[in-house]
């Protein structure tokens, strides 16, 4: 400490009677200090002018400075940033450091100095930690740009969990307004930096028509009736769609901006949807029977969960006909009920008619990056328009596929998703840890 502090002081070691009437001058002691501020300024010594003149010219007390409980009640901190005429009795010390002072008071609050200033103290009516061992205390010390992003972090996280703590807002609540508003920034290409040298979703969009002309040519795929084109028009930047010959612009139903570098597109053009089928194998089910085949069912799946593994109950082979055959890696999508939830399967198997299975069999998108946009609102916003029904909303497969989508480049895709999957960690250790 003593290398990185130019001033280690603690208050007065026979402080002055106070005056029998209030005064612009105190001195306060480590009761004073709690919840990272100074608190109950009510209940301190005032002090005459003269007084407080004496005792000030001991700890210098200036903004920034960190004050630092040290006798009796031990460890507690916090930044000054007051405008009062205060010093402080022995049981305060008074740091001026060279480091980041939000850092050093990081270091403070950690288990690691609490543990040592709680067991190394000494004395026998109070126990104190003193100016010769505070100096002594080693502390792990990162470069400066570090100090300030670990204590701005640290600030950050104390603030929710005050906030929480107040009663002020629900954690989960907030965590989960801050997932959806991170899906948000993703989709909108605000979360990850542009790339100039990543190859435009536009040329992957005209691979993919190539490949499905000449797999029309040869019989392998049946013509899309209903397959548009929407491209960008460069004279105007406006996006427009040819639809049976018809060229109209699309720009009132695109719901935001997208980078350079992205494309908009119908669902179709990129990808086979399906609806599983009916009716429901009950009849044929083998319950843990080892050579059936997985019957893949909505309510088998864990609530806020990425990927389907497997399933309870089992049908026999022959029970493939009478449903819809998935593989792993495939997409579902909840097509009735609470309609709209995406995952990705990890087990091959068969569904029924409340899953729609969204096949890229063109490779358009990471996979992960094309689960947290099924997940984002924008995309739930746009499906509820494409639901139907006047009493439950079900999903079509003919309507989701004339549901417009984003593509971003394709390694774009894999760094916004690999950068959400960072931040949601993240937002989960906190609610881990305040649960404990």
């Amino acid at each position: 400490m003593k290398e990185v502090c130019t001033k280690i002081v603690d208050g007065a070691h026979n402080p002055p009677r106070g005056e029998n009437v209030k005064t612009e001058y105190i001195m306060a002691s480590s009761t004073n200090i709690n919840n990272d501020r100074l608190v109950e300024l009510e209940k301190v010594r005032y002090l005459s002018k003269k007084n407080y003149i004496k005792e000030n010219e001991r700890t210098d007390l200036r903004k920034g400075d960190i004050l630092l409980t040290t006798v009796g009640t031990l460890g507690r901190s916090c930044v000054y940033n007051n405008d009062l005429n205060i010093c402080f009795q022995r049981s305060v010390s008074v740091i001026s450091t060279l480091i980041h002072n939000f850092y050093l008071k990081s270091f403070f609050d950690s288990d690691v100095f609490q543990q040592k200033i709680n067991t190394e103290a000494t004395g026998t009516a109070q126990k104190g930690f003193y100016l010769n061992q505070l100096s002594d205390v080693l502390i792990p010390l990162p470069p400066q740009s570090e100090q300030v992003r670990i204590s701005n972090t640290v600030q950050k996280l104390l603030e929710i969990l005050e906030a929480v703590e107040n009663n002020k807002v629900d954690l989960s609540e907030l965590i989960t307004q801050t997932k959806s508003k991170v899906l948000d920034l993703a989709i909108k290409g605000k979360l990850v930096p542009q790339d100039p040298n990543d190859e435009p979703a536009d040329k992957l969009l005209e691979r993919i028509r190539e490949e499905k002309e000449k797999l029309i040519k040869e019989g392998k795929l049946k013509r899309d009736k209903n397959e548009t084109y929407i491209f960008k028009n460069s004279d105007d930047n406006s996006y427009y769609e040819q639809i049976d010959g018809e060229t109209v612009c699309i720009d009132d139903d695109l719901p935001f901006e997208i980078p350079d570098s992205w494309r908009w597109t119908k669902f179709a053009n990129i990808c086979e949807i399906a609806r599983g089928s009916s009716p429901r194998p009950i009849e044929a089910y083998l319950t843990n029977a080892e050579n059936g085949i997985n019957w893949i069912k909505i309510g088998d799946t864990e609530k806020g969960g990425k990927y389907i593994y497997s399933t309870k109950e089992k049908i026999k082979p022959e029970g493939i006909s009478k449903s819809r055959y998935v593989k792993a890696g495939d997409f579902l999508l909840t097509n009735s009920m609470s309609f709209g939830r995406p995952y990705i399967l990890k087990t091959d198997g068969c569904i029924h008619d409340g899953w729609l299975v969204i096949n890229d069999d063109f490779k358009v998108f990471d996979q992960n990056f094309l689960y947290y946009l099924l997940s984002s609102n924008v995309m739930y916003q746009l499906l509820s328009i494409a639901a139907q029904g006047s009493t439950v909303k079900n999903l079509k497969s003919d309507t989701v596929k004339n549901v417009i989508i984003l593509i971003p480049p394709k390694r774009e895709q894999t760094q916004i998703a690999s950068r959400i999957a960072s931040i949601f960690t993240q937002l989960d250790t906190i609610q881990e840890i305040f649960h404990q």
